[in-house]
């Protein structure tokens, strides 16, 4: 049945389709604009809205015959009403929501006069939910790109810049919308939603119209009507053809299922305007009571006309979306915790960045007593604050820090080419080929400045723009200075306090930096991030940490448990006051030092679904997580362990805190130090920016995580994902630090840093830096050959997969990559043990493995003890059977094998034995073990991580290490290994930037990305490849 067309629609009929009157595309590239400007807004025509309306008449009977009440229908893109033009106002009550107010007005004033029920809201489909409708009958737009905040998680949702769930294509998610707030859909769609719509399981019919139905309305796309019931069909979804003159069928016959007498609801903008916000009863009683909830102000009333009055005061209105050029594209994430303006008001942390905390606070008072409220601050929150502002002051202090800094005071610089000073600023003065200019070195970062006009660089930026005069280099003239002087000259009175404390407790084997180090730690009211140098003393750190605070817990990596014991032991600390945690029986009680494993906190126990982690949380009150760098990866097994403990503080105890990119610091300074604070305005996840103006207003308030991204990631392009958290989706990410200056000055409260060459520390832990050289063989002809195959593929299939991804818009997936050229890793450093897709293994000892074993034979023969790390265990294995061939034994220390048994046999053999030799695997024996008895390092091969290294290496320059370790890394020419040390050596550099002071610059002087590098060991592949063909053609 079409239906019968009503005169109840007048001024809507005045109204135009934006579709009909924009002007016409005049290329390919122009179809964006036009779409943009239509907003996607085509009439459907009359005869298509008669038949669709048809489609539903039973189901309009169905209603009236079953609960006697008008047909609730919905339609999301309403526009002029042509789909509802066929309602009658006795029967059909109607509901729509259109972004153009032209239309909701004029609808509005038609759907008034004609006596219809109705709601009709002027707002996108995106910002709105609906529920408990009949019926709803949509031509939505086609092919828009909807991101916001407030979407709804439906199937055809995916990651936006809001988050998950926040993106879609405009008329999949009006598809979905429909379905989830409908009994009955007709929805006319293009038949490129064919795909989607028949995987809806209440799909009943396909209609495919003709291809010229909308070319009247300046439209020509395929469409068809898609039709959808309450439940599966029995028979599954048919598919016709139709077309204005033949019948359509009748698909429905209204009895398909029950109808109730739900009240249909369109909450727009997050507020259903049908429900009263205020509960409270009118008592004419002024008490408004202040309590807090953790670090938020919290408002009790006694009176609803009160409540209304200082809550309108206080948060004033919402803030407002922050749009792009589009119209209806946001282009702004506000935190989780900021709807209003005024939300700001009723966070603690914004009165302690105030000048004068008290005096901002007295303000929210009088704010209150304004709007007609009486303030009472309860006895909680008043202790409370003013325990928070003492609090504050201790945690916004630096910890002391020394560095080693440069004597020069300015430095002479020659332009390498004409320029501006700032480079891309007209107003900067210009800079001529060989001028001198002289820049003043502010540790990291080099001030410039002419004619009054002053710029900062980085040394890499630098280095590309100027030469330095004469070679001179302030880096060649430095000298241990003390950058912060620390919490113990801050507050005195409280380090005597803690000294006296520290010498009760029976804690006299510390030394001087350590005992000064604790103090301060037990000074800092938060926990923190002890970064210190690898051999400068932790585990006796962690150990006093734990006893000062009566009952602490200490986790380590499993095999660290042993060496943790072994300290215990050499300190000669009472078998009453330490245990370790192998089982839930010993969770039981717990004594002042408790050791336990990350791989412990995290075992399920039998026959119960709680972890270890679960029976010790809030037991202990400090956790001292030893090397807690886990916690960059705060989604990990080991982490949601650590983190469940919910310890009063916690200690992250990381010589290489970021090792891999300055980032990684972030989680770990929320899950220490806390996040979206006064001390540490970063939150991760959707935590806001702590900062003053917050005070004033929240308006274009940002999440921490974002401002950070903004301020310090160097990033060419990311994905949604990965913006969101800094961890997840694809990135192209540049290993060096933004405004390094402001990133120290944020790390400063909150990382402890102690350097075993300090003048406090040298005396004590300190021995002569690693000597480190690079060692570059040759390849044997067939192991070339071998290794080639691979990579050519490696190199063919990376160039597709970008050419791939850059069509859709996105960069190389990193995963993928990766996963891939650990085939080229194989192939390059144990070809013996895989094939790498070659098909068959390459069983001749390679050259580099010939030279290693040379070498260890050579050093063996000197009475040097020497550690080879390698990845592959196969690799370690085949070396340890070439050495025995000589007469040499290798001790074997991989992740096979019981721990107790790999560390017996590194005590027995290699550390207290004669083994000249210990082979380890990167990933069983790079932290936590001491192993100052081995003078010789061998990279076997590299790793993509600095940290990684760094920690090998700090394995042998230990306190007891009297010689200077030799560290070597072998390369094969041309391979894939030079590509991994650049890389590791920019990430390396950065993090010495940010941590050390370092200046950030590196060898090559441009940071690049990991791309770049791909795309560079790509090129150098092809080459070789084309070189290795050549030979053997000129040969034969």
């Amino acid at each position: 049945m079409a239906g019968t067309i009503q005169s109840w629609r007048n001024k809507a009929l005045e109204v135009t389709a934006k579709g009909t009157i924009v002007r016409k595309a005049d290329s390919l590239a122009d179809l964006h604009r036009r779409r943009d400007e239509a907003e996607g807004q085509f009439y459907t025509p009359d005869w298509v809205a008669a038949r669709m309306w048809g489609l539903l008449a039973p189901v309009f009977e169905g209603v009236q015959a079953a609960v006697e009440r008008k047909t609730a229908v919905l339609d999301t893109s309403v526009g002029s009403g042509r789909l509802l033009q066929y309602a009658d106002p006795d029967r059909h009550a109607l509901y729509g929501i259109d972004i153009d107010q032209r239309c909701v007005d004029a609808l509005s004033e038609d759907a008034s006069a004609a006596g219809f029920e109705f709601e009709l809201e002027c707002a996108g489909m995106e910002e709105v939910k609906a529920r408990n409708f009949d019926a709803a009958i949509i031509n939505p737009p086609f092919g828009l790109h909807l991101e916001h905040p407030q979407m709804q998680p439906y199937p055809c949702t995916t990651f936006g810049m809001f988050g998950p769930n926040t993106s879609a294509i405009s008329h999949l998610y009006a598809v979905d919308q429909a379905l989830a707030a409908s009994r009955y859909v007709v929805a006319l769609l293009p038949t490129s939603a064919r795909e989607e719509c028949f995987s809806r399981r209440r799909l009943w019919a396909e209609l495919n119209l003709p291809v010229e139905t909308f070319k009247s309305e300046g439209a020509n796309v395929r469409t068809a009507i898609y039709v959808f019931g309450p439940n599966k069909p029995v028979s599954g979804p048919q598919s016709l053809e139709v077309n204005a003159e033949q019948d359509w069928p009748s698909l429905f016959t209204g009895t398909e299922t029950s109808f109730g007498y739900d009240r249909p609801r369109l909450t727009v903008g997050g507020v259903d305007v049908s429900e009263p916000t205020i509960h409270t009863p009118v008592t004419h009683d002024t008490r408004v009571e202040l309590h807090h909830h953790r670090r938020t102000i919290k408002l009790k009333f006694a009176c609803g006309l009160t409540e209304a009055k200082v809550l309108n005061a206080l948060l004033r209105e919402p803030v407002e979306p922050v749009e792009g050029q589009r119209r209806g594209s946001l282009k702004h994430r506000y935190p989780d915790s900021v709807q209003y303006k005024g939300d700001g008001m009723l966070m603690l942390d914004a009165y302690l960045l105030q000048d004068d905390p008290q005096e901002a606070f007295d303000g929210l008072l009088d704010e209150i007593r304004k709007a007609g409220g009486m303030p009472q601050v309860s006895p909680t929150l008043a202790g409370y604050w003013e325990k928070l502002k003492r609090k504050h002051v201790r945690a916004a202090t630096p910890f002391r820090h020394a560095i080693k800094a440069s004597t020069v005071g300015k430095l002479e610089l020659t332009a390498k080419r004409g320029m501006l000073l700032e480079q891309g600023n007209v107003k900067s003065p210009a800079i001529r080929k060989g001028e001198k200019v002289q820049a003043e070195p502010m540790g990291g970062d080099y001030l410039l400045e002419k004619d009054g006009f002053r710029v900062q660089y980085r040394r890499d930026q630098l280095q590309r723009l100027f030469d330095f005069a004469g070679g001179e280099d302030e880096r060649s003239s430095t000298e241990w200075q003390v950058v912060h002087e620390g919490l113990c000259v801050a507050f005195p009175n409280l380090a005597h306090q803690y000294r006296e404390q520290i010498l009760a407790a029976g804690i006299d084997w510390l030394w001087p930096y350590q005992l000064e180090g604790l103090i301060e730690l037990l000074i800092t009211p938060y926990g923190c991030i002890s970064a210190w140098e690898q051999g400068t003393g932790k585990a006796r750190l962690s150990l006093a940490l734990a006893l000062m605070s009566g009952r602490g817990l200490i986790c380590v990596e499993s095999g660290l448990v042993p060496e943790m014991v072994r300290e215990i032991q050499k300190i000669g600390l009472p078998s009453d006051q330490w245990k370790t945690i192998d089982c839930l029986a010993d969770t039981q009680e717990l004594r002042a030092i408790n050791i336990v494993s990350y791989n412990r906190l995290k075992a399920v126990v039998k026959g119960k679904r709680q972890t270890i982690a679960h029976h010790l949380r809030r037991r202990a009150r400090v956790v001292i997580a030893d090397e807690g760098g886990i916690l960059s990866n705060p989604g990990s097994q080991q982490s949601r362990a650590l983190l469940q403990l919910a310890a009063r503080k916690l200690y992250i105890l990381d010589g290489t805190p970021c090792g891999n990119y300055p980032r990684d610091i972030l989680p770990l300074a929320a899950s220490s130090a806390g996040g979206s604070r006064a001390h540490q305005p970063y939150g991760i996840r959707s935590g806001v920016f702590m900062e003053p103006r917050l005070l004033t207003s929240a308006q274009a308030a940002s999440r921490g995580i974002d401002v950070f991204r903004e301020r310090h990631v160097s990033l060419e392009w990311a994905t949604n994902e990965f913006k969101d958290d800094l961890r997840g989706g694809a990135k192209r990410e540049i290993p060096k630090i933004n405004n390094v200056v402001q990133f120290r000055g944020w790390v400063a409260p909150f990382i402890q840093r102690r350097l075993r060459n300090e003048p406090e520390v040298e005396p004590f832990a300190g021995c002569p830096d690693p000597e480190k050289g690079t060692v570059t063989l040759n390849w044997d002809k067939e192991h070339l050959r071998h290794y080639l195959t691979p990579a050519v593929d490696f190199a063919r299939w990376f160039e597709t997969h970008k050419k791939e991804r850059n069509m859709e818009g996105k960069g190389s997936n990193l995963v993928a990559v990766l996963a891939r050229i650990n085939a080229v890793i194989q192939a390059a450093n144990a070809p013996h043990a895989h094939d790498a897709g070659v098909g068959k293994c390459y069983t001749p000892l390679t050259s580099k493995q010939r030279w290693t074993i040379d070498r260890l034979e050579q050093l063996s023969a000197q009475g040097k003890k020497t550690i080879v790390y390698a990845s592959s265990p196969e690799t370690l294995e085949r070396l340890q059977k070439a050495l025995a061939d000589r007469g040499i034994e290798g001790v074997i220390f991989t992740g096979k094998g019981s721990i107790k048994a790999r560390t017996e046999r590194l005590d027995n053999r290699f550390r207290f034995g004669p083994a000249p030799v210990l082979l380890a695997s990167l990933g069983v024996s790079q932290r936590g073990l001491n192993l100052p008895q081995a003078s010789h390092i061998i990279f076997y091969n590299r790793d993509w991580t600095a940290d990684a290294e760094a920690q090998a290496i700090a394995r042998t320059t230990r306190p007891d290490q009297e010689a200077t370790v030799q560290v070597e890394f072998a390369h094969l020419r041309g391979s894939i290994d030079e590509y991994m040390a650049q890389v590791v050596e920019w990430k390396q550099a950065a993090a010495d930037s940010g941590l050390d002071w370092g200046d950030g610059a590196t060898e090559s002087d441009v940071f690049q990305h990991m791309d770049a590098v791909l795309e560079a060991f790509c090129h150098e592949v092809l080459e070789m490849s084309s070189r290795e063909t050549y030979e053997t053609l000129c040969a034969a």
